[in-house]
C-alpha cells in the first residue's frame, strides 16, 4: 500500500469531513427551509410560509456566493399591499390599482433606496407553496436574475391568500420587493 505525503492526506481529511457536512452534491442549493410544501391556509400559516420564502430566497444567494438580503419592515409593508391590491382589485403589475409605481411606492414608505426591483408571482392549488412558487421565480429568465443580484440588501416579502384574477380559488400572490439603501 502506498503512502500519502502529509499535504496529500491533510487534503483527503478535509475533503471527507466536508462532504460530510456538506452531505450529497447540491444540497445547499435544495436546502430545507421548514414548510417549503406547505399551503397556507389562515393567517399563522401565512406568516410561516413568507419566513419561509425568505429562507428559500437567502438559501439561494448563499448557495451561489451571494450575500443574504435581510428583512426591512418598509419593504414588507411595500410588497404586502401590493399583494393585497392585487386579490382584492383582481390585476397584476407593478404599478398599484392608484397608479403608484415601484419607485413611487418604496419613497411613500420612507426607504430611501440606492436601488430596487421587485418580482410578483402567484399560484393556485399545489402551485401556491412557498417552494412551487420559488421555483416558478427562479426558471423565469426575467425574475431569477434580481433574486440573485448582490445589489440588493433587503427585500419585504408580501404574501397573500388568494388570486389576483377572477375565478381562482385558493391562490396565493407573492410580492417580493428589494432594495438597498443610499
Amino acid at each position: 500500500m502506498q503512502r500519502l505525503g502529509p499535504h496529500v492526506a491533510t487534503i483527503v481529511a478535509l475533503a471527507v469531513i466536508l462532504s460530510a457536512v456538506a452531505g450529497p452534491a447540491g444540497a445547499a442549493a435544495q436546502a430545507p427551509c421548514a414548510g417549503a410544501e406547505k399551503i397556507a391556509t389562515d393567517e399563522a400559516s401565512r406568516r410561516r410560509a413568507a419566513a419561509t420564502i425568505l429562507c428559500l430566497v437567502n438559501t439561494r444567494r448563499r448557495s451561489a456566493g451571494v450575500p443574504v438580503v435581510r428583512t426591512h419592515s418598509r419593504l414588507a409593508g411595500v410588497a404586502q399591499r401590493l399583494s393585497s391590491d392585487m386579490v382584492r382589485r383582481k390585476f397584476i403589475g407593478h404599478v398599484d390599482s392608484s397608479g403608484r409605481n415601484l419607485r413611487t411606492r418604496i419613497a411613500r414608505s420612507g426607504y430611501v433606496r440606492r436601488s430596487s426591483g421587485e418580482i410578483i408571482q402567484w399560484g393556485t392549488g399545489a402551485q401556491r407553496t412557498p417552494a412551487a412558487l420559488m421555483r416558478k421565480i427562479m426558471a423565469s429568465p426575467r425574475h431569477r436574475p434580481t433574486v440573485m443580484s448582490s445589489r440588493f440588501r433587503d427585500v419585504g416579502v408580501g404574501l397573500v391568500l388568494g388570486a389576483p384574477v377572477a375565478g381562482k380559488p385558493n391562490g396565493a400572490t407573492l410580492t417580493l420587493t428589494f432594495g438597498r439603501r443610499t
